[in-house]
């Protein structure tokens, strides 16, 4: 793409997400702007694009067939996220998709093999690999500071609004399950950008507070290659007022805390045998929305690979059906690694 022209971003799905967070961040971006959004419903489109004089669209192949189109952002229902890929790779257009990818690693790697095949950069909608907190994580790991990482774990719930949205209660709509695919999918992105691939995994899920065929509440063992051992834990259906992201190392240990959600918030802890500090940070006023718009739009400029490619959603669509069949089945599952 030219470098000096700001890419031209569609939305597919005008709902909360969209309006809230995705529009208002293209909005902000200097390198990028809104130039149209598609809903099923037209009114709703006019709407959405009305304060940003975008082009309302309610028809599918006419948004894909705008030849000013660059890039599309995806923020349908889970389980037509594939489906809308598959039409944007046979459209040209790149594609950002929204978490996650798709309900099966069999539906991810034909996401994937499509943009692929089109010629178009396909990356997947983990925005809280942006947060600051995260980052410096990321950083220290990668740095060899904690020494070797001998366990880690994750936690994230919270209640739900109630009643959810109809397509979630559902495992043919909700794109894999609940609690798992749509929240515990950013929780496995983390462990996998931190610690690489899970070679084996056993878990447990519930439905039990809402009764509905997908799981309100889930809790796993992941085994890496490396030889960390991880826990996972994620609800949809309790009140819980801390999340957790925690590396311990056999030289230090990081633990991010209230990091995981939609905001560049929370604190990092750091320490070893003498207890945990906290080590400020400057959190920038940009949200992980904002940040992550922001380094695709660059990565389509540049022409390089985006910040957090297809593969990333394949990778973590592999461990949660692994994660969903060793709960189904009761017992522990290894994981085939090859691409």
């Amino acid at each position: 793409m030219n470098q000096t022209k700001p890419v031209r971003w569609g939305i597919l799905g005008c709902g909360w997400i969209s309006s809230d967070a995705i529009a208002p961040a293209l909005a902000a971006l200097p390198g990028a702007r809104l130039h149209s959004a598609c809903s099923r419903d037209a009114e709703r489109a006019a709407r959405f694009c009305a304060p940003y004089e975008a082009r309302p669209y309610s028809d599918l192949q006419q948004f894909l067939a705008d030849p000013e189109l660059d890039a599309v952002f995806i923020a349908t229902p889970n389980d037509r996220h594939v489906a809308d890929v598959l039409a944007c790779a046979a459209a040209g257009k790149h594609v950002l998709c929204d978490k996650p990818l798709a309900p099966t690693a069999a539906d991810a790697q034909r996401a994937l093999q499509a943009c692929q095949d089109a010629g178009v950069k396909l990356g997947v909608g983990y925005q809280m690999r942006f947060n600051p907190v995260h980052q410096e994580m990321a950083r220290r790991i990668a740095t060899g500071e904690l020494g070797r990482i001998a366990y880690a774990h994750v936690q994230a719930c919270f209640r739900y609004p109630f009643p959810p949205s109809e397509w979630r209660r559902h495992l043919s709509t909700a794109g894999g399950g609940w609690a798992t695919a749509d929240l515990g999918t950013h929780l496995v992105d983390l462990l996998l950008w931190l610690l690489g691939p899970v070679s084996r995994v056993q878990a447990q899920m519930d439905n039990g507070a809402y009764g509905y065929e997908t799981e309100d509440t889930c809790s796993a063992v992941l085994h890496f290659a490396c030889g960390t051992l991880a826990t996972l834990t994620c609800s949809t259906a309790v009140t819980a007022p801390r999340s957790e992201l925690a590396f311990y190392g056999e030289q230090g240990c990081v633990v991010g805390e209230n990091t995981i959600g939609i905001g560049t918030w929370g604190r990092l802890l750091a320490g070893g045998d003498q207890g945990l500090t906290e080590c400020p940070l400057e959190l920038p006023a940009a949200g992980p929305y904002h940040l992550e718009l922001a380094a695709f739009s660059e990565a389509l400029r540049a022409g390089t690979e985006p910040p957090v490619p297809g593969g990333a959603g394949l990778a973590a669509a592999r461990v949660i059906d692994a994660i969903r069949q060793s709960a189904r089945e009761g017992r522990r599952l290894s994981l085939d690694q090859t691409p």
